[in-house]
């Protein structure tokens, strides 16, 4: 019974770490299976740094297209390491309604309590507090915003 769970115990572990490997140093398997377009940096041996997009890789190359929309082939023996870029992810939307929604929901609460004037107005409390909550929304999502994101896909022995 102790030898099927600690059997059974050893196949779980080794198939759920599966899951979460990571880069095997000098195997280009992951950056073969990417997509032609992706977006790389490539930080040759040499030092030098290069942003750029995937076009198709070779066995013995990478050929990429530069920012200038220049295309070259690299000799997959001078890549370092590649990093597969993926994009930033825009908060600045979501603030902006979540802003709209609470400053709306605010307006509303505070013009409950007053008798006819300006404040009494719901509909325009509610216009002017959602408009300053939008705002307000948009410049913290803006400003909480996650920049591009780097996983290493190749890296050399």
């Amino acid at each position: 019974m102790r030898i099927k769970l600690l059997a059974s115990s050893v196949v779980w572990l080794f198939v759920t770490g599966l899951g979460f490997a990571e880069v095997i140093p000098g195997r280009w398997e992951k950056v073969d299976q990417l997509e032609a377009r992706s977006p790389l940096i490539l930080e040759l041996a040499t030092g030098d740094r290069i942003e750029c997009e995937l076009i198709s890789s070779t066995a013995e190359e990478l050929t990429i297209e530069t920012a200038d929309l220049r295309r070259q082939a690299i000799p997959k023996a001078t890549v370092a390491r590649a990093l597969l870029v993926r994009p930033a992810k825009n908060r600045t939307l979501l603030g902006t309604a979540i802003g709209a929604g609470a400053g709306a929901a605010t307006g509303l609460i505070i013009s409950s309590p007053f008798d006819e004037t300006f404040f009494a107005r719901a509909d325009l409390m509610a216009l002017t507090c959602g408009a300053i909550g939008a705002l307000t929304g948009a410049l913290i999502g803006n400003a909480v915003g996650h920049p591009a994101e780097q996983e290493v896909v190749f890296r050399s022995r």
